[in-house]
């Protein structure tokens, strides 16, 4: 299981990347599962920056907390 805190539009995408890859799904699959846009999946895991992420990440700063996922390996 792999660990990484996300304190940004970039930390995030980069964990939803590799939790796709490890999922073993394609952007247009995850998209389909998740009924979201492919287009939306493929912002987020670049890492595009919007006003909900913005004031998410800074609201967690003046919490003084952190947000953290966890990746499990596929089955």
């Amino acid at each position: 299981m792999k660990s990484a805190v996300i304190d940004s539009a970039k930390s995030l995408g980069a964990v939803l990347s590799t939790a796709r890859t490890v999922a073993g799904l394609t952007q247009e699959r995850a998209a389909a599962l998740s009924a979201v846009p492919r287009a939306y999946v493929s912002a987020l895991e670049t890492g595009k920056d919007t006003m909900a992420l913005e004031r998410l990440f800074r609201l967690l700063q003046a919490y003084g907390a952190e947000m953290r996922v966890e990746i499990r390996e596929a089955p």
